[in-house]
């Protein structure tokens, strides 16, 4: 048993350093550099279960990975996400077509809302299929604004709708937006996009 117990240490042990090590990359970089979910502590934690001089200090693994530390700070968050996103509190689906991409926007209460942006990839040809952002919105005159969350905050990305809710239309007014990797967060002013 001690021999898998230092096996399952050793990989954990592994995995735990390599979150670490995407955590000082990231604060060095000032880039994000994404974990791997806590399956270093885990393994750790098993580990020194099945370990006989280690198994007092079994959830010990799990805390020298810090990973677990952000995916336990994370699931408040996601919760919170989930909530604001939940089916009962939707008031509109809007969708609409700008050459190749397709834009979905759902409308939540009281001022949420989620874009996805998905795009149909010709054969042979490689790139993004589907992205997403989300913001608040508001009405704005007889119509929406909708302003995003995934721009900074000098200068977030701006969608206006010249209707409101209960239209059947939504003509985009004026559209701002951040072109990263050709994918466009909102659709350009001139489309329409219609309520589902």
């Amino acid at each position: 048993m001690p021999v898998a117990a230092i096996a399952l240490i050793i990989i954990g042990g592994f995995f735990a350093v390599m979150n670490w090590a995407c955590l000082v990359s990231s604060l060095v970089t000032k880039k994000n550099h994404s974990m791997v979910p806590p399956l270093g502590g885990l393994l750790l934690a098993v580990g020194f279960a099945l370990h006989p001089a280690l198994r007092p200090y079994a959830i010990c693994g799990l805390l020298l990975d810090i990973g677990f530390w952000a995916l336990l700070f994370a699931i408040p968050m996601m919760l919170v996400e989930a909530l604001r996103s939940a089916p009962w509190r939707r008031v509109a689906r809007i969708s609409g077509q700008w050459s190749e991409i397709t834009f979905h926007l759902s409308l939540y209460r009281p001022d949420y809302y989620v874009v996805k942006v998905s795009r149909a990839l010709p054969s042979g040809e490689t790139g993004w299929i589907e992205r997403g952002s989300f913001g608040r919105w508001s009405t704005a005159g007889s119509g929406l604004q909708l302003i995003s969350h995934t721009d900074t905050d000098e200068s977030p990305s701006r969608l206006t709708l010249s209707s409101g809710l209960g239209s059947a239309e939504f003509p985009v007014a004026e559209s701002t937006n951040s072109l990263a990797d050709n994918a466009p967060e909102f659709p350009p002013a001139g489309v329409v996009l219609h309520a589902q």
